[in-house]
């Protein structure tokens, strides 16, 4: 009931643009969704590589806009495994988000026993660091998170589950004419210009029933 409308693809932004959910308290929920249909991995380098990496994109449009914006939080979703191996000398992505991670977002002059974990911390310090500095940095990991999804054919069973409740029905031709109808009216409704009330309510619907995937 706090939510007020969701956004995708905003135009008022370009590295936080996928998703923004607008709360009534006048704050906004940033994500940026990084599904794949291969079995990959989120990786270090996934998060910190490129021409434009991801962590440094995001962060510097937190930077450039903070004053503007309540930002409530700014998350990545992704389907992707959790990176299994140690790399570098670094733990395992997968150690990092689930154990290290959140111990940076409750104090991020947090230090780590183990040689490997302490690694990761220095590695992620490092790379926000580059443009943000020590205060910016720390205000941008409090906020900052990450969320693992389903593979899409699960979230397209949310998606039937969510229509078979609003439907008040369980038939299985009637839900796939709606699913169809509903993501055949959305490549259209995706393109169009504008927020109106129906793209409002769509948004607030999938948004609910977990579907970020589009």
């Amino acid at each position: 009931t706090s939510i007020e409308s969701v956004i995708l693809q905003s135009t008022d932004f370009q590295a936080l643009d996928d998703v923004v959910v607008n709360y009534s308290d006048k704050s906004i929920l940033n994500i940026q969704v990084k599904h794949t249909d291969e079995d990959a991995n989120f990786t270090y380098s996934f998060l910190a590589s490129g021409k434009k990496p991801l962590l440094n994109a995001l962060a510097l449009e937190w930077k450039n806009n903070k004053d503007n914006y309540n930002f409530k939080g700014i998350q990545i979703v992704t389907n992707k495994k959790w990176g299994p191996q140690e790399t570098d000398g670094k733990c395992s992505m997968d150690d990092f988000i689930s154990k290290v991670f959140p111990c940076l977002q409750d104090n991020y002059n947090y230090t780590s026993a183990k040689p490997n974990e302490q690694k990761a911390i220095e590695w992620y310090r490092e790379n926000l660091e580059i443009n943000l500095d020590y205060n910016e940095a720390a205000c941008f990991t409090k906020i900052f998170s990450f969320r693992k999804e389903s593979c899409l054919a699960d979230v397209e069973e949310k998606i039937r589950v969510k229509i078979g409740e609003i439907l008040g029905t369980d038939n299985s031709d009637a839900i796939d004419f709606c699913l169809n109808s509903l993501l055949s009216k959305l490549n259209i409704w995706k393109r169009e210009a504008g927020n109106n009330k129906r793209k409002c309510i769509w948004s607030i619907m999938l948004y609910r029933a977990g579907c970020s995937f589009i």
